[in-house]
């Protein structure tokens, strides 16, 4: 993201990703202010491997999380009237060694992204995964055995 608004969320976009950490992108959920079957489907599925998810791990929304056109407010109550997925992220942030991070696109409105960062949810205005080992040149190397 350029101009103006380049730095409206946090600026830092490296996320260190350890080995074997699970991780999941999900693009454009574009909730509708009313829900439908499909986005109800969509919110229960992610709700679903969230809850089943095992150990630590990376979940990142890429932006557009409300569909465009909603009328004035509709967007703050698409996320309202979609609360299972809502929640299933909040809960999900909470957990030890877990995130859930937003990269706000310009289409995403302020007081949408408020709210997921009020519910514990990191937003930023781009994210690089950088997978790291347990340490520096530690590839390859056989730890000691004793005699």
């Amino acid at each position: 993201m350029s101009g103006p608004d380049a730095s409206r969320y946090k600026t830092d976009a490296s996320v260190r990703v350890a080995l074997g950490r699970r991780v999941e992108v999900i693009g454009d959920l574009l909730l509708p202010s009313e829900p439908s079957d499909s986005s109800r489907a969509v919110c229960r599925d992610i709700t679903r491997r969230l809850e089943e998810w095992q150990g630590p791990g990376i979940v990142i929304l890429c932006g557009r999380l409300v569909a465009p056109g909603c009328p004035e407010g509709g967007k703050r109550e698409a996320l309202d009237r979609h609360p299972e997925l809502s929640d299933a992220l909040a809960a999900f942030a909470t957990r030890p060694d877990s995130k859930v991070i937003v990269v706000a696109s310009p289409d995403d409105d302020a007081e949408v992204v408020r709210t997921m960062a009020r519910r514990g949810v990191s937003v930023r205005d781009e994210v690089e995964l950088h997978c790291v080992g347990a340490s520096p040149g530690a590839v390859g190397r056989r730890a000691p055995t004793a005699d």
